[in-house]
């Protein structure tokens, strides 16, 4: 999402019980197909947005070790006309929150956040220049 100028990215914060602690993530969910089937529905829940169009980044693989898991990594597009701040997720309370990529690298190195897929995800996002994407 554009505001003022400047694209913004939403991640959700929540708590993972795993962990003990509230993250910020991209919004994300689990199925068994890679394509763009199942992102509309995790994206209404867990951001009450729909999208206008979405461009697949690519593929990650959280942890090559022990998982054969794999991740497509989506970009969705929304016009600031749908920007909907401190949308609150029914299930799990994850609350929509909205950065600027600046603002996001600076909240990486002050380990702010954490998640791996998240990062990866960041990672693909900013070395396409997917950013200025409309």
């Amino acid at each position: 999402m554009n505001f003022r100028g400047t694209p913004h990215l939403g991640l959700v914060r929540q708590y993972r019980y795993p962990i003990g602690e509230f993250t910020l993530e991209f919004p994300r969910g689990g199925a068994e197909d890679l394509s763009l089937d199942e992102a509309p529905r995790e994206l209404i829940e867990e951001t009450g947005l729909e999208y206008s169009s979405a461009i697949r980044l690519g593929t990650l693989r959280p942890d090559t070790g022990i998982l054969t898991t794999q991740v497509a990594v989506w970009k969705t597009v929304h016009g600031i006309e749908h920007l909907r701040p401190g949308h609150v997720e029914d299930e799990t309370g994850a609350k929509i929150e909205w950065y600027s990529y600046g603002e996001l690298i600076g909240m990486i190195r002050n380990g702010k956040i954490i998640c791996g897929m998240t990062l990866g995800a960041i990672t693909l996002l900013g070395s396409g220049g997917h950013l200025n994407c409309p």
